[in-house]
């Protein structure tokens, strides 16, 4: 109030006919957190060493209590902030200005399997192999980079805020996806492969029907009309393998148990691998 504005504090006093007054500082661990005013009006009383020492007395003891209600203040906020920390699902922790980590929340702890008093002090980079490289991709923009944390591999998104206190990172466990693209890739090449095979066996079926004359032998070119057909068949069933593993992701499938004959299996692939030789059945 008037404190801030000593032309104000002037002319009070000025009003209330001051005679004496003191002014001593609120001091706690070295740091200066404010002054107290003691001012003698209508008593006439003016001030001495002994009022000075009690004044002073009083100071220290207002200091403390004042800088214990910010210590107070400054640890609930720092709880509750830890709080919030530990209720998010992304894993985040600090590292200071020497590299070293400060704040380690519970997804944390739960993404890589280490607590945070495993980790809290330590450097970065012995936590994190890489962590140079880590730290250089590391922007707002998050990025999937691979680590190896306890002899652990991970894939994790991670981005990066700089502070006045360090640097600030979130990250996710992108394993899983990571492991889901690998074997959609696989997929995709088994069913190029799959696709490619019966495909060739049409194609040598139906280039050997129209490139020999076989006479009078009816019997060969209802095999090789056969072969057609049971290639097209395979392909069908290729397809239909494609269209299940939809309904798998979607969660609509529905299992039909059926007997195979393995004989016949086995007499597919042959017959098949014959044509693609180019061999006549």
């Amino acid at each position: 109030g008037d404190a801030e504005h000593p032309e104000r504090l002037a002319s009070a006093l000025e009003e209330i006919d001051v005679r004496s007054t003191m002014c001593v500082p609120l001091i706690a661990r070295r740091r200066t957190l404010g002054a107290v005013l003691f001012v003698g009006a209508e008593s006439g009383r003016r001030f001495d060493e002994g009022d000075l020492r009690l004044a002073e007395e009083l100071a220290a003891r207002a200091a403390v209590a004042v800088d214990n209600s910010r210590l107070f203040f400054e640890a609930e906020h720092r709880a509750e902030a830890a709080r919030a920390l530990d209720s998010i699902a992304d894993a985040v922790f600090l590292v200071d200005g020497t590299g070293a980590i400060r704040i380690w929340n519970a997804a944390a702890r739960t993404i890589t399997g280490l607590a945070g008093e495993e980790v809290r002090g330590r450097p970065a980079r012995d936590v994190f192999s890489g962590w140079s490289e880590i730290a250089t991709v590391a922007g707002a923009v998050p990025h999937t980079v691979p680590v190896t944390v306890d002899g652990r591999e991970l894939w994790i998104s991670i981005s990066g805020v700089a502070s006045s206190e360090g640097t600030a990172y979130a990250f996710r466990d992108v394993t899983a996806d990571r492991r889901l693209d690998r074997l959609k890739s696989d997929f995709v090449a088994t069913v190029s492969h799959e696709l490619r095979t019966p495909l060739a066996a049409v194609y040598g079926a139906a280039m050997t029907l129209a490139g020999r004359d076989f006479g009078d032998r009816d019997d060969i070119r209802r095999e090789l009309v056969q072969q057609i057909a049971d290639q097209a068949e395979r392909l069908s069933a290729i397809v239909d393998d494609i269209l299940l593993v939809g309904r798998i992701e979607s969660g609509g499938l529905t299992l039909e148990p059926a007997r195979v004959d393995p004989l016949e299996v086995s007499r597919a692939a042959v017959d098949a691998a014959r044509i693609r030789a180019g061999e006549a059945p």
